[in-house]
């Protein structure tokens, strides 16, 4: 766990240091190399400070015209781009003490019960970004580390720690959050899309608050998400549930 401690300690020291937000700058960054050229193809992608737990391991972020994309790349260059229902279904399989936790943190992640953060540098630009997790104390600590040390085969034959797809969450959903002008809105809905969905598909849970709200609960999560423009519809049936 010394990612964990580690960001905690630059947070301290860079706070009130800190404007922008990373997306943005990335933004920014990109149009500057490409010096107002419309060139669709380039990618760019920033250097950063973001360090995964797993072995062999290690973020990437990813621009390319309008979008960028947070992926996980292995050692033998071999990249992942994770979309929800990726996530979703990663959770729904995972074993059972590590998706307890999973839900716990996210939940309280949504509730606002956290105030922890790390700094983000993308250049040498420093951005804070929330944790999902609880701090260290003597209580958690064992749980924190299970989350740390397990992982996950990925459909690109490498294994991923739980903790880093925990940080690509926190990513994701801070994204939500510096784009929107309803950023507290659009954080609930995404974290009560994860949450909500992957005790869906793992056990049947909120099958018929989930129906009564129009979601289509007798189809595969893959067939459900087809589509960018279908996925926005279905992602509002969120703002009116609760857990």
């Amino acid at each position: 766990m010394i990612l964990i401690y580690f960001t905690y300690k630059i947070v301290k020291s860079y706070k009130g240091e800190i404007d922008l937000n990373w997306l943005t700058y990335i933004d920014i960054e990109y149009a500057k190399i490409l010096s107002g050229k419309n060139n669709k193809n380039f990618i760019y992608y920033p250097d950063h400070n973001l360090t995964a737990v797993t072995n062999g391991v290690r973020f990437v972020f990813r621009k390319q015209a309008i979008k960028t994309k947070i992926l996980f790349e292995d050692e033998y260059g071999r990249k992942l781009y994770l979309t929800d229902v990726d996530i979703i279904n990663i959770m729904a399989v995972a074993p059972e003490e590590i998706f307890s936790l999973m839900q716990m943190w996210l939940t309280e992640y949504e509730q606002n019960k956290f105030h922890n953060t790390f700094i983000l540098e993308i250049g040498s630009k420093p951005f804070e970004v929330p944790l999902p997790f609880p701090e260290v104390n003597c209580d958690n600590k064992e749980n924190l580390g299970l989350i740390a040390s397990s992982t996950f085969k990925s459909v690109a034959d490498f294994d991923i720690s739980y903790h880093d797809l925990l940080i690509l969450i926190s990513l994701i959903v801070d994204k939500e959050n510096v784009v929107s002008e309803n950023s507290v809105q659009r954080k609930s809905r995404q974290l009560k899309k994860f949450i909500i969905l992957s005790n869906f598909y793992k056990s049947g849970s909120y099958r018929d608050e989930l129906n009564e709200k129009g979601y289509p609960v007798n189809i595969p999560l893959e067939n459900v998400y087809y589509n960018s423009n279908v996925a926005k519809q279905i992602d509002l049936i969120f703002d009116n549930l609760e857990f």
